[in-house]
């Protein structure tokens, strides 16, 4: 178990570059995600599979969810409101399971930073010392975008689920 460094709420509108990625009950294998789950786009998902060997010549590879939109039952929530993230930072970099699903916690690089609030700013930069370098390293490398692509539109036209 990792200790929990920070834990934030940030409420952003949901316009077409944040609307939250939702992923239906099953999107991901059977049952999976347990229940319908919502994820900022950056948020990056595990996805181990017998097309991730044959592409990438290893078990597993994360991808952003925004990439996974297109995929049955995954799609971006259509809404003009205001929606919460919430995010979770410890020193090094890790894996929870929301609803099922192995997700990877905050990943304080510059897409995340450049999109939290002064506050949060505020809160990481006092855990991390200003030094991003330890916290934000990712689990694994994700797949270039082109690759990404190619990966979900593989799912697609094989209707395949992620795992």
């Amino acid at each position: 178990m990792l200790p929990i460094e920070w834990v934030g709420v940030t409420h952003i509108a949901a316009g077409a570059r944040h609307a939250p990625v939702k992923l239906e009950t099953g999107a991901i294998v059977t049952n999976l995600p347990t229940d319908r789950l919502f994820l900022f786009p950056q948020h990056r998902v595990l996805v181990t599979s017998a097309i991730v060997r044959r592409m990438f010549r290893c078990d597993s590879v994360f991808v952003a969810a925004k990439f996974l939109s297109g995929m049955k039952g995954v799609s971006r929530l259509e809404t003009s409101g205001r929606v919460a993230h919430r995010h979770i930072l410890c020193r090094t970099r890790a894996v929870v399971f929301a609803k099922g699903v192995a997700v990877e916690i905050l990943l304080p690089g510059p897409v995340a930073m450049r999109n939290l609030p002064r506050l949060a700013l505020t809160a990481i930069a006092s855990i991390t010392q200003h030094d991003n370098s330890q916290f934000a390293q990712p689990c694994l490398e994700a797949p270039a975008q082109p690759l990404r692509r190619e990966l979900v539109a593989r799912y697609v036209n094989y209707s395949k689920q992620l795992a």
